[in-house]
């Protein structure tokens, strides 16, 4: 099943170097945090390779996206895991 329809992105949400990997807007999707500017969700790549897919697969599915901004959206997501925001503090 191509998903493309959900990466589908109208001419003035054109990603530039200057877009966030990761954004959120409330009147789009809810507020839900997506890849670019892609009506995206990034908890659907992470479902796609906890799923076993690769990023290759999930590029295929998603007409639209690009490897650059994926990879920079995962990269966005590593960086907050090493400072941080998204762990929990606890006694070991």
């Amino acid at each position: 099943m191509n998903q493309a329809a959900v990466a589908e992105r109208t001419p003035e949400q054109t990603t530039s170097p200057s877009t966030p990997p990761i954004t959120i807007n409330p009147e789009r999707l809810g507020g839900t945090p997506v890849i670019g500017t892609y009506r995206l969700p990034v908890s659907r790549l992470i479902d796609y390779f906890a799923a076993g897919y690769t990023l290759d697969e999930f590029l295929d599915e998603y007409d639209g996206t690009d490897r650059a901004t994926v990879l920079a959206a995962l990269e966005r997501i590593k960086q907050a895991l090493d400072e941080g925001w998204l762990a929990e503090r606890v006694a070991y």
